[in-house]
């Protein structure tokens, strides 16, 4: 299929006519799902010259939700919203401001992002993913804008396409308006104090200080890399928690289930806990057979039911109830219960005995001489023996 084919025809937008593009703010806000992606597409079309035509980075099949992760989540409007944030990078700065999509590719590539949005009908069936969905579809439109805009302005030879769309958006950012409004705010208390002020000579070297202060502390981290590997190229703190924790996080998910789909004789556990804010959080593990390892799994677990063979919690009510009832739905799977506790307060039990007393206050003083001692505390500090100390250490 043609370009041509895809869109409405070129002759109805052109570069000169953006203005009449981009006078239909206003009617953004009322307009329906079908008439945003239609301009979209329109906009996707024509876009001006400064943006090189390829389809290396913008291609259909990278838009296109995978079938693991819409299995692994349940949502494939979810899905699609992650793999726009994979390609396009977040909307929103840490800050919060908004960020505008720089696009470097024009053609047949970018103008499947509308097929692929068309293809997940927001509101049917209804999900909590539609608004963000519909936040990418007015971001889209708004960075296309912000490119249309670019392109009219007076080019610069020294500023790059990519940072002008930055400033653009910076500029019309919330705390750009907040900082103009408490400047006028200051302008207009100055001019009715007769306080001194800093005098404009100062301002430049100021300036210039504070600046070197900030290059400082942002980017003295940076020189570890070229110590390590001078051919790692050091990324933004916003593109490590943005793009690369995602990316990691989601390969190690995929890793363990793709090993735990082999294995048999499984264990799960599960336990629960408080962090600083009134939130419980719940986690589950896997534990293999044969090498004990542990997988960290989140959310539904698409493994397999039959390749468990029991399961460990504690004796919270709700983690226990759930327990019982998996045991019961499932009848090839055991149920361990509180295994470790019920363990732990034995041997309590046992060590409160007065038979045991004496043998309990020697060990005491047994491991209090022996951490004095450096030869025997380098010894005892092994993986082995701090682990059989520490142990001991609760009972005593």
């Amino acid at each position: 299929m043609s370009l041509a084919d895809r869109h409405l025809p070129i002759d109805t937008v052109s570069t000169a006519s953006t203005s009449s593009l981009l006078a239909r703010d206003s009617s953004f806000a009322a307009a329906d799902v079908e008439k945003k992606l239609l301009l979209l597409n329109l906009l996707f079309a024509n876009l001006p010259g400064n943006v090189q035509a390829g389809t290396k980075l913008y291609c259909a099949h990278r838009f296109m939700p995978d079938d693991d992760w819409i299995k692994a989540i349940g949502s494939y409007k979810g899905v699609l919203n992650r793999q726009l944030e994979v390609v396009f990078g977040p909307r929103r700065s840490p800050a919060g401001n908004p960020i505008f999509v720089a696009f470097k590719e024009k053609g047949e590539g970018l103008l499947s992002v509308v097929d692929v949005l068309r293809s997940a009908p927001l509101g049917s069936p209804a999900d909590d993913a539609d608004a963000l969905l519909l936040k990418w579809l007015d971001n889209l439109i708004e960075s296309t804008q912000q490119t249309y805009k670019a392109a009219g302005q007076e080019d610069c030879k020294f500023v790059s396409d990519e940072l002008k769309r930055k400033a653009i958006a910076a500029k019309k950012s919330l705390s750009a308006r907040t900082a103009a409004l408490v400047s006028s705010h200051v302008a207009t208390m100055s001019s009715s104090s007769a306080a001194a002020t800093m005098p404009p000579a100062f301002n430049s070297f100021s300036q210039a200080r504070r600046d070197e202060k900030r290059d400082l502390i942002n980017h003295t981290w940076k020189s570890l890399f070229a110590i390590m590997d001078a051919c790692i190229v050091p990324v933004s703190s916003a593109t490590v928690f943005n793009i690369q924790l995602i990316h990691e996080s989601a390969h190690v998910l995929q890793s363990s289930l793709k090993v735990l789909k082999d294995c048999y004789n499984l264990t799960l556990s599960m336990d629960g806990g408080g962090i600083r804010t009134p939130m419980s959080i719940y986690t589950v593990h896997v534990t293999t057979a044969v090498t004990h390892d542990s997988h960290l799994i989140a959310g539904q677990i698409p493994i397999g039911i039959w390749r468990f063979a029991a399961m460990v919690t504690d004796s919270a009510s709700n983690i226990c109830s759930g327990a019982k009832r998996i045991v019961v739905k499932h009848k090839t799977i055991l149920n361990l219960s509180d295994a470790p506790h019920g363990l732990n307060n034995t041997i309590k039990g046992i060590s409160a005995l007065k038979y045991f007393s004496p043998m309990i206050s020697q060990m005491r003083q047994l491991l209090m001489y022996l951490r004095k001692l450096a030869y025997t505390s380098y010894h005892l500090k092994s993986p082995v023996l701090t682990s059989t100390f520490v142990a001991a250490s609760r009972v005593l």
